[in-house]
């Protein structure tokens, strides 16, 4: 579960799940302070881990709620459903990516950074770990005080609509998004 996330934050979406009876582990990412660990664990996480993930943490919080399920084979349900996820995410980059263009050519540091955020926040998850890193690398050139560098951004913003574009054209031509493994680790 992200902290922040369009139309409904983290705190909201686990209480609705534990309002609902979800009774699985949810671990929260966030990249803010322990005020927002706080919430996230009174809204009923399990668990929270600030951004950037560190690998061997998540695998060791990973292995202790799943324990042997962990090893067992997906169900085809459960592959249908991450790649639902993985193209809906996909789908709602076209949006991010105009919505990005348009704040950079108004010089809206905070509207792209927004997007940016969302971006690294998701990407990672949805199996796209160097779309995460290069939406970090933006975020951080506008987190900057004062005026930000934007032939910087300019160019920053060009690689990771680069990212993008590659993502989306590699779900066009593949029939499962999650069986497209090879144009996750883009470079």
């Amino acid at each position: 579960m992200d902290r922040h996330m369009p139309g409904l934050d983290g705190v909201e979406a686990t209480k609705l799940l534990r309002q609902a009876g979800f009774r699985r582990p949810i671990m929260a990412f966030t990249a803010g302070d322990q005020q927002e660990t706080d919430a996230l664990l009174a809204a009923g996480c399990d668990g929270v881990l600030n951004k950037p993930i560190d690998q061997s943490r998540l695998e060791t919080i990973l292995a202790r709620y799943l324990g042997s399920a962990g090893r067992e084979v997906q169900e085809p349900s459960e592959d249908r459903e991450i790649a639902a996820l993985v193209a809906r995410f996909l789908e709602g980059l076209a949006q991010r990516k105009q919505l990005m263009a348009g704040a950079l050519a108004g010089r809206q540091a905070d509207a792209l950074r927004t997007e940016a955020h969302q971006i690294k926040g998701t990407a990672g998850a949805m199996g796209y770990p160097a779309m995460t890193r290069q939406a970090g690398i933006l975020e951080a050139l506008l987190k900057d005080d004062g005026d930000p560098d934007w032939d910087r951004v300019r160019s920053e913003l060009a690689a990771l609509d680069a990212m993008i574009d590659r993502a989306r054209g590699a779900t066009a031509t593949s029939p499962l998004v999650s069986e497209n493994s090879n144009n996750r680790n883009m470079p």
